[in-house]
């Protein structure tokens, strides 16, 4: 699973749904650094945590041959 812009308010508007869910891996994407810092500490520590641009991770994630839900 992958959600973007997710760490304002530390996912409570939307991560913490799909934590809610038990999905078997989540990655997080957004480009604030002190609020990624945050989920790290809430949120399971196997889920993927990229802070940068999305636009560059989707690009590099096609590259890649990678897919989510």
């Amino acid at each position: 699973m992958l959600t973007l812009f997710c760490a304002e308010y530390y996912g409570m508007l939307d991560v913490i749904h799909i934590h809610d869910a038990r999905p078997g891996h989540v990655t997080l994407v957004d480009y604030n650094p002190d609020y990624m810092e945050g989920m790290k500490l809430i949120y399971p520590t196997e889920w993927t945590y990229i802070c940068g641009d999305y636009k560059k991770f989707l690009k590099k994630a096609q590259a890649e041959g990678l897919s989510y839900d």
